[in-house]
């Protein structure tokens, strides 16, 4: 998690070679260029991003590991504005880690934000999805609920800056059946929002 500055970090981060890295990022109160992401120096790939307005924004990131990283940590740097802004991540294993699919929706005021469902039921595959709200810790954190024809998420990390309005919560799936994916939670207090998946093979 993060507040005002020019660059937030999340540190810790052990890779083995050939696992895909994956990165939410959510943040409020930027202007100007986006905001680039490294691990140990190394550049992270922009899978995409959804904005709603300059209030809220979510973008996702890969990076496909060459080699083992310990200790890594990874920064996310906003090349001019201020911001408040949190992360989430998580690594795949058993993957090549190429796009298959990005898709995203914004919302300015929801209780289910959803991405969609994508258009590629092919198998196996890793969804990752991105919910990030104007939301405070107190909010009813809702559930991620697929819609029909898609696959349950697995909840994430969830970082919450109760005082600033930022919520930004992370899903994953390993897709083993020919199922498309999206990411969407039901329940959630009323927020504007972003919803952002992407599907990886």
């Amino acid at each position: 998690m993060g507040i005002p500055g020019p660059s937030l970090t999340l540190a810790g981060i052990n890779l083995l070679a050939g696992e895909m890295l994956a990165v939410g990022v959510g943040y409020v109160l930027a202007v100007g260029a986006l905001p680039v992401a490294d691990i140990n120096g190394n550049a992270l790939v922009n899978v995409g991003i959804r904005a709603s307005s300059n209030l809220l924004r979510g973008i996702i990131f890969k990076y496909v590991t060459p080699a083992s990283i310990i200790g890594g940590t990874i920064t996310v740097t906003w090349p001019v504005g201020g911001y408040i802004g949190g992360i989430v991540a998580s690594k795949f294993s058993g993957i090549v880690g190429t796009t298959e699919e990005f898709i995203s929706a914004s919302f300015v005021s929801t209780t289910s934000p959803d991405s969609g469902i994508t258009l590629d039921y092919g198998f196996p595959n890793v969804g990752y999805g991105l919910i990030a709200t104007n939301g405070l810790a107190a909010d009813a954190l809702g559930v991620w609920q697929p819609s029909a024809g898609a696959l349950w998420m697995h909840a994430g990390q969830r970082v919450s800056l109760a005082l600033l309005g930022l919520d930004v919560k992370e899903g994953y799936r390993i897709i083993g059946a020919p199922l498309g994916g999206q990411a969407r939670i039901t329940g959630q207090t009323l927020r504007r929002s972003v919803a952002l998946f992407g599907l990886f093979d």
